[in-house]
């Protein structure tokens, strides 16, 4: 068993594209890869506390929108705990979209 640490704060899902140059001003390009993840400060934190063998629990608001499943699913993959603050919130957790 690993040292137990506590994280706090904004939960979100991470939809991350794989691109061979980053966009310029109004101008698409076409992703060469996607995936998605769990994100947010504190929740990249638990995750990386958790591989590096910790155990870690997440204190945010998730909510019981479809997204929040995913986010969920992905964090127990990940072997963090979660306390969601916020079950019954409908609305979707917020997303974000980055390019590496």
């Amino acid at each position: 068993m690993g040292k137990p640490g506590l994280f706090v704060g904004l939960v979100t899902l991470d939809l991350i594209y794989r691109v061979d140059r980053l966009p310029e001003k109004n101008q698409k390009i076409v992703a060469l890869d996607y995936t998605s993840a769990a994100g947010g400060p504190a929740t990249n934190a638990a995750v990386a506390f958790s591989h590096l063998g910790g155990e870690a629990t997440l204190l945010g608001g998730v909510g019981s929108h479809e997204i929040a499943a995913l986010i969920l699913t992905d964090l127990q993959q990940c072997g963090v705990r979660v306390v969601d603050l916020d079950p019954d919130r409908p609305e979707s957790p917020p997303v974000s979209s980055k390019q590496t």
